[in-house]
């Protein structure tokens, strides 16, 4: 009955060998004629059905290889095997194999025995010397094997292989009471009794609707050119291996082959969103140069590892995850817009470029290198994520591109996350870790519009620049390398005290960024820093040092520190901006101009200055509990500025414009030297100690310069002082060294002596005051004192030599008085002493319409002497001595008045 089966269906195989016409056609009507009895007769028995005949023994083998192909009792096909090789390999030849919804047994067993799927089987006689380790099922047909039931090995285990050079399709397959299974498209390499591996040269694996089902299965192997999963595969471990390869049997080494100029498969593992593998452990291999892996299903390991290798490209839409490691190598590009997930580590590589639009993540380490990596807004590097989204205790995420590397989505490391490039692009990312490292060997990092985060350290360096064009980038520690930054509109953070040192030779930008470091000490060094509307934050207890060899525009900007500042530059842009420290001392230095216009630069401590030139134009200058020092070589423009110390002001510079400005030392005193003028109109100068001036010219009109509390006011200029309608007061001496003094409407006023000298030229009192709490001397070579409605006060001495005095103004002493004229005198004001009055006109005339007066003795000596009817000479004591005339119209009067004159004319009183 078997062999009628056997020939009846290889009567309609292709490619039988043709029969002679005559034998051809009598086997042709012999088949017609019995074929619906036998059909009948076995099929009532039993021993017969449909898809018996789609396991077909191929009788061009050996007999010994030659399986018996029977139906068990309840309809099952049935195989009895082949007679094991003394390796133990039953090798079976088909001439076509394929399994319907009812599977098949493959009876390794020599007694009877229960299976799964045909209830009680006989004993297979061909297993006499003993059952099979491996069943080889070689299919030699020019169809594809169709496997839609299951496989059972009925007895012992062993090896199930099926191999049909024309393909093999999966649809409901499965596997039973089998350790391990194999479907390949290779030729099977057979020799001394046993597999020595596969010569895989076309083929493919297909499997759809119903799946493979393999998970009794320990290890599950898929060997084909081509493998197409459009549904599910379940297996304990999976091993795929797809291209034209030797494979050896144990399928732990595969050699590729020589292209040999056939068509290539579009994809050599193709896994559709129907598909997936589910399995413990999954090891997928292309080898075929330029063709790839493509995955939109499920490639799932649940207790161990995923390895996937292909000698092309390698495309994920789907998921591709495993409960241990994760392992993907390809030789050309990588493209994952799903899910690629390790419960332990995950290695990715790819030859060519990377590009990820979804997930690679793992809950250990995470390893991605490609020769160009990029990843898009969207998508997620992880090292240390749990599978349910949360932080685990470790991971690293080490990211490596030999040339562009483009992070632009989530990177996330719950340990150290490393990413080197030629160029690294992080912009509009969120990149965290506990650590980050990032590297650019030959260009750029740019973190534009991103947040880059580490708890601990943070080290970026670039060859190039390192834009941070509105981002965030903070660290407790911070180590920045580049020749250039550019944080316009970013936030740079360090939150830690170790200390903080940045150095960009090719320049800063700050514009509209922050710069804030919570370390000891900051030091930053750049060839130029722009900081406008910008701010150097620096909260640490030590200090700030900025070193910029070209400008320093700080316009509308903020530097600030709680220590000390010490700033470097060629040139200082504050205008509008603010440059503070809370409790040090701030120390400024430029080769050229410091413009501080409308700006504000406050120290805690001190606050020294060196410049070329300084404009504070409506700035402020202020040493808040400190000293002020500053050198400028050129001017310094203090126009409605201020300057001001708790303690001592020291200010040397080639000239000082302080119109409408404030200098002033609340605690201490101020030192001014200027080369040439100080223009203080409408400006103060104001101390509570001494005041040293020291100029070619000060002009102090409507001004101000004085002590508060104490201190002496001594003031010098070899050109002109200028007071008028200007007050200058000393609390106590105040002292004036100048060619010349204006002080029409002015005050000159001291609590101590007050001492004027003047150099070759006059001293201008006109409707002024010059006024001394105690001794006044004003004295000088060629000294013409003009006093027209002037006031000179002293109130214990008053002292006056001078070529000339004129005016109608007062010359007035509570105590004594000593006046020297070289000039002739017409007094037209009032010149009276308290105590004695000593006048040597020194042989010249006196005219007097006013009052000469001393409260004790009055000692004149002169030429001529006019005393006209409105004037009075009056003392206790006149002792009057004139070498010619002297014409009294007026009143001379005294307790005791002496007069010694060559004529006397007397027409007034004389007494």
């Amino acid at each position: 009955m078997l062999m009628v089966v056997a020939e009846t269906t290889r009567s309609h195989r292709a490619g039988v060998s043709p029969q002679s016409g005559a034998d051809a056609r009598t086997g042709s009507m012999l088949t017609s004629t019995l074929a619906p009895l036998a059909f009948s007769f076995l099929l009532a028995f039993s021993c017969l059905t449909p898809a018996q005949a789609a396991i077909v023994a191929d009788n061009h083998a050996p007999g010994g290889q030659q399986p018996q192909i029977a139906n068990s009792a309840n309809g099952t096909p049935q195989v009895n095997i082949q007679t094991p090789s003394g390796a133990g390999v039953s090798r079976n030849v088909y001439s076509q194999f394929d399994v319907d919804g009812r599977g098949v047994v493959l009876n390794n067993s020599r007694a009877n025995i229960s299976t799964q799927l045909a209830g009680m089987v006989a004993g297979n006689p061909n297993l006499a010397k003993g059952e099979a380790r491996v069943i080889l099922n070689e299919v030699n047909t020019r169809d594809p094997s169709r496997l839609n039931g299951y496989i059972e090995v009925a007895g012992q285990k062993a090896q199930v292989v099926i191999a049909n050079p024309a393909g093999i399709s999966c649809d409901g397959c499965g596997f039973i009471n089998a350790n391990r299974a194999t479907l390949t498209t290779g030729q099977v390499q057979y020799g001394n009794g046993q597999i020595s591996g596969y010569d895989v040269n076309r083929g493919e694996i297909l499997v759809q609707g119903g799946g493979l089902d393999a998970s009794s299965v320990d290890s599950t192997d898929l060997l084909a050119r081509a493998v197409k999963i459009n549904a599910g595969v379940w297996a304990q471990e999976l091993k795929v291996t797809a291209g034209r390869n030797q494979i050896d049997a144990a399928h732990s080494r595969t050699t590729a082959k020589s292209a040999d100029g056939s068509a290539l498969p579009a994809v050599a593992i193709d896994v559709s969103a129907l598909g997936g593998m589910y399995a413990h452990k999954i090891r997928l291999v292309g080898t075929e140069r330029g063709v790839g892996v493509h995955n939109a299903g499920n490639i799932g390991a649940a207790a161990g590892d995923v390895a996937i290798s292909a000698d092309g490209a390698l495309s994920n839409r789907g998921v591709i995850q495993s409960a241990q490691n994760l392992q993907l190598s390809v030789k050309g590009d990588l493209h994952n817009q799903g899910q690629l997930y390790a419960g332990k580590d995950s290695v990715v590589t790819a030859s060519a470029t990377l590009t990820n639009d979804g997930m690679i993540a793992a809950q250990g380490d995470t390893r991605i290198a490609a020769n160009a990596l990029r990843s898009a807004q969207n998508s997620t590097l992880a090292a240390g994520l749990n599978s349910d989204g949360s932080t685990a205790s470790s991971g690293a995420l080490t990211l490596n591109s030999q040339s562009s590397l483009a992070l632009n989505g989530r990177n996330m490391a719950a340990g150290t996350l490393t990413a080197q490039g030629r160029t690294v692009d992080l912009d509009n990312s969120r990149t965290s870790g506990a650590r980050i490292v990032v590297s650019a060997a030959t260009g750029d990092i740019t973190t534009r519009d991103a947040v880059v985060a580490a708890s601990e350290k943070l080290q970026l360096a670039a060859s190039g620049k390192l834009n941070n064009h509105s981002g965030l980038l903070t660290a407790s520690q911070l180590e920045l390398k580049a020749m250039a930054l550019d944080n316009q509109q970013g936030v740079i953070q360090q939150t830690g005290e170790d200390d903080l040192r940045l150095d960009f030779r090719a320049g800063l930008d700050n514009r509209g960024g922050e710069i804030a470091s919570n370390s000891h000490a900051l030091a930053l060094s750049t060839s130029q820093l722009l900081n406008q509307n910008g701010t150097l934050l620096h909260t640490g207890s030590g200090g700030m040092s900025i070193t910029s060899e070209g400008a320093l525009d700080n316009g509308e900007g903020t530097i600030a520190a709680n220590g000390n500042i010490v700033l470097h530059s060629d040139n200082i842009n504050n205008r509008s901006g603010k440059i503070s420290t809370t409790q040090g001392n701030a120390q400024l230095i430029t080769r050229h101009e410091l413009e501080n216009s409308q700006g504000n630069i406050v120290a805690g401590g001190s606050l020294s200055l060196q410049v070329a030139s300084l404009r504070n134009q409506q700035g402020q200058l202020i040493a808040a509990q400190g000293d002020l020092a500053m050198s400028a070589e050129g001017g310094l423009d203090n126009r409605e500025g201020v300057l001001a110390a708790n303690g001592n002001i020291k200010l040397d510079a080639d000239n000082l414009n302080n119109h409408g400005g404030k200098i002033s030392a609340a605690q201490g005193d101020i030192q001014l030297t200027a080369r040439h003028g100080v223009d203080n109109s409408q400006g103060n100068i104001i101390a509570s100690g001494d005041i040293q001036l020291q100029a070619e010219n000060l002009t102090n009109r409507h001004g101000q310069v004085g002590t508060a509390q104490r201190g002496s006011v001594n003031l010098t200029t070899s050109g002109l002082l200028d007071n008028q309608q200007g007050t200058i007061t000393a609390f106590d001496a105040l002292g004036i060294q100048s060619a010349t003094v204006d002080n029409r409407q002015g005050e000159l006023q001291s609590g101590g002596n007050l001492n004027i000298t003047i150099h070759n030229r006059g001293l201008d009192n006109r409707q002024g005051q010059i006024v001394s709490a105690t001794a006044l001397e004003i004295a000088g070579v060629n000294l013409a004192l003009a006093n027209t409605g002037g006031t000179l006060l002293a109130a214990s001495k008053l002292s006056l030599d001078a070529d000339s005095l004129s005016g109608d103004g007062e010359v007035l002493s509570q105590g004594d008085m000593s006046l020297t004229l070289r000039q002739a005198f017409h007094n037209a004001g009032r010149v009276i002493a308290n105590g004695n009055l000593q006048w040597n006109l020194s042989g010249l005339g006196l005219i007097n319409q006013g009052v000469i007066s001393a409260g004790q003795a009055l000692n004149l000596y002169a030429a001529k002497l006019d005393n006209r009817q409105e004037g009075e000479i009056s003392a206790g004591e006149n002792h009057l001595t004139v070498s010619g005339e002297l014409v009294n119209r007026g009143l001379i009067d005294g307790g005791l008045t002496h007069i010694v004159a060559t004529t006397l004319t007397n027409i007034g009183n004389a007494d």
